[in-house]
Parts: structure tokens; sequence; C-alpha cells
């Protein structure tokens, strides 16, 4: 991605409603990996070079290269202070597999599932086929590694499964393939700090659809993209005082 420099421009909230203004109003840098802890402004061979001081990086952006561990690996190896979680916590939260294997190592409960490599997929996707049906229908496909439901297919029947893992191995070289839970209620929860921790009140998103999709959490009946802002949401979550203190210790104990 790109970085932009704006000065005070940037502290006006109301350029974020527009995403191409920010853009528009910014000088295109890059981050010197040079532990300097500086933001250079782009110039041919170096030339019209100009060093901003970075205090700290609230990397605040979304999906692939901002969650996954990348940009925090950037950071480091700059020797830029940031915010959030390291590389270690964003690499395995992004990576549904490996989150889901962390989280039941800690107790919390996970859907049965099998995890599926392009690449064996592509040599023998009979046997990949025979791998899977030891899981029960309907199923969830899942590109491993990427949010937002995007790729996301609900399989109700054996003989649509080939199809929905194509779609998912179009995004992703991994794929999770799980059970799904009937009649579930969807209930987030964040967490704040290096402790003690700062754990928020729960949530639960609402949809249109039975799952939601890409466009309940961003887009809206609008049609125009609000971020996070255009999802509904019901909070606290319309769940028992038991089951939100088990979601609370399992949060703090992950």
């Amino acid at each position: 991605g790109e970085w932009c420099l704006g000065e005070k421009k940037y502290l006006n909230v109301e350029i974020y409603k527009d995403l191409n203004k920010v853009v528009e109003k910014g000088k295109r840098v890059i981050v010197s990996p040079d532990c300097n802890w500086s933001l250079l402004s782009k110039g041919l061979f170096g030339f019209g070079a100009l060093e901003k001081e970075i205090d700290v990086i609230f990397p605040v952006f979304h999906g692939r290269l901002g969650e996954d561990g990348a940009i925090q690996g950037l950071l480091e190896h700059a020797g830029v202070p940031y915010v959030g979680c390291g590389v270690t916590g964003g690499a395995v939260g992004i990576d549904k597999y490996v989150a889901k294997r962390v989280a039941e190592s800690m107790g919390a409960g996970v859907v049965k599932d099998e995890l599926v490599i392009k690449r064996e997929w592509k040599k023998d996707k009979k046997e990949m086929l025979k791998k899977l049906a030891n899981l029960k229908m309907p199923l969830f496909v899942k590109p491993a590694k990427l949010g937002s439901s995007i790729g996301v297919v609900k399989v109700e029947k054996k003989g649509d499964l080939e199809d929905a893992l194509d779609v998912a191995f179009s995004y992703d070289l991994r794929v999770v393939v799980e059970e799904a839970v009937e009649g579930v209620v969807e209930v987030n929860i964040s967490i704040l700090g290096n402790g003690p921790y700062k754990l928020s009140v729960t949530e639960k998103p609402l949809g249109e659809g039975e799952t939601l999709s890409f466009e309940d959490k961003y887009i809206g009946k609008e049609g125009r993209s609000k971020g996070m802002a255009g999802a509904k949401r019901v909070m606290p979550a319309p769940v028992s005082y038991k089951i939100i203190k088990e979601i609370e210790d399992l949060t703090l104990k992950i």
C-alpha cells in the first residue's frame, strides 16, 4: 500500500468520510527501514527526500498487510513505535485455522473443521472430497486468511462443495471447511491493553440474511460504504449474563 503525509489536513476527522480526498490531499511518502524512526517523501533516486520523524503509528487500517502482522513487521524493522497487536498476534489472528487451534488449546469450544491446501486440491480433488466427507452438512467454506466474509460460501449439499472450494481458492492458498452451527447467535467482544486488560461491551451484529455478508458489514441498505459504521448491531448482546461472563473469561485467557 501507499503512505500519505497530510500534516494538519489529516487532523480534521471530516476528511475521512471520503477516502479519495484523504489520498488527494496528502503527499506520497515511504517508511525508511533504517531504524531512524523517519518517514521519507518520495523523490527520484532520493533527490528531494524530506525526513519526518514519527512519534507513534496507530495502524487502524483493515485487511491483509494491515491486520496480519505484515505492517507490524515493517514498523519493527524500521524501529517505529506502534500500538496494537504485534507480528505474532496479527499473523495468528488473521489465520482462521491457526486461530482456532490456539483458542482450542485454551479451552474454547470450536466447530469441527478440515484444512485444505490448494496444491493438494489441484492434485487430487476426489481424495480431498473424500477427506471432507467426515464433516456433517451444512458446511462453511472459507479462505483461511481473509476477512469481511469475502469468499465465504455456505454449502447445503455435497454437490456444491467443489464449486465452493474453487471460489475460496481464488482468494487464498489455504481453505478452512467447517461444520455449520444452526441457530447460532454471533457475539463480538474487543480487548485492549497489555495488562491489566480492558474489555469492551459485547455486541450482536445484525444482517439481512442467515449469515453476515460483506454488504451487511460495510455497505448497508443505502448502497454506499460507511465502513464498520454501516453495520447494524445490538449492544450489549442479548444473551444471558452467564454466557457473557464465559466470553469475557475466554477473551482474557486467549
